[in-house]
C-alpha cells in the first residue's frame, strides 16, 4: 500500500483528494494544512510519497520541503498545486521534486505522478518537471558571441531569472552556495546591472528564458 501524506490549507480540496486516492488504492497516512505540521507528520507516519501545494497560509512550502528532500531516505514529493508561475515550477525542479501537477489537470495525471514517485520511476518527459528542467538545461548547448558570458554563468543565469535563489541553483547545479553566489555577482558585474532582477530582464531580452 502506497503511503501518501497530503499538504494543503483548503478542506474541501483535501477531502477531495482522499477520496480520489482511496478509489485508486493509496491510503492517506496523514493531512496538514498548516506549515509547522509538515515534519512531525513526515516522522510520524512515514509516507512514501508526499503530495503537496506550492504554498498554503500565504507560506512558501518549497524552501521547507527542500530541506526535507536532504534529509536521509525522505519521501518524493508530487506538488499538486494552482500555481503555475514557471519560477515555482522551476524552483521545485530545482530542489528534487518529483513532479508538478496544476490543480486543472485530469486527475489521471496525478494518480500516475504519485505511482511513479512511490516506486522511484522516472517522471514523464512531458511532465512540467521535465520541462523546466530541459529549460535550465538550453545555456548549455551554445555561447554566443553577443553574451558575454561563459557557458556556467549562462547556465546560472538562467536559473537566476526563472528566480531561484543560490541556495536553489546550488542544489540544481550541485555546487555551494559560495560557489553559486560568486557566478551570481560575475554576471552581475559582466552585464553591467545592479541585481537579479535587472539580469533577468537582460536573459528575458536575448530570450534566455
Amino acid at each position: 500500500m502506497i503511503r501518501v501524506l497530503l499538504i494543503d490549507d483548503h478542506p474541501v480540496i483535501a477531502t477531495g483528494l482522499t477520496s480520489l486516492l482511496q478509489e485508486h488504492s493509496l491510503q492517506v497516512a496523514g493531512q496538514a494544512f498548516r506549515p509547522g505540521e509538515i515534519l512531525q507528520l513526515v516522522e510520524r507516519h512515514k509516507p512514501l510519497v508526499i503530495i503537496s501545494e506550492a504554498r498554503i497560509q500565504g507560506v512558501d512550502l518549497l524552501g521547507p520541503i527542500a530541506d526535507l528532500l536532504q534529509t536521509r531516505n525522505p519521501p518524493a514529493v508530487v506538488i499538486f498545486s494552482c500555481h503555475d508561475e514557471l519560477s515555482h515550477v522551476a524552483r521545485a525542479a530545482a530542489i528534487g521534486v518529483f513532479e508538478y501537477v496544476l490543480k486543472s489537470s485530469p486527475t489521471r495525471e496525478l494518480i500516475d505522478a504519485v505511482r511513479a514517485a512511490a516506486s522511484r520511476g522516472a517522471a514523464s518527459d512531458s511532465g512540467m518537471i521535465a520541462k523546466a528542467r530541459g529549460r535550465m538545461r538550453r545555456p548549455r548547448q551554445q555561447v554566443r558571441d553577443d553574451i558575454p558570458l561563459t557557458r556556467r554563468e549562462l547556465q546560472v543565469l538562467q536559473h537566476v531569472a526563472m528566480g531561484l535563489s543560490n541556495r536553489e541553483i546550488g542544489t540544481s547545479l550541485d555546487i555551494s552556495i559560495e560557489t553559486a553566489k560568486e557566478h551570481v555577482q560575475n554576471i552581475l558585474r559582466k552585464l553591467d546591472v545592479n541585481d537579479r532582477t535587472q539580469a533577468a530582464v537582460w536573459a528575458v531580452r536575448k530570450s534566455l528564458v
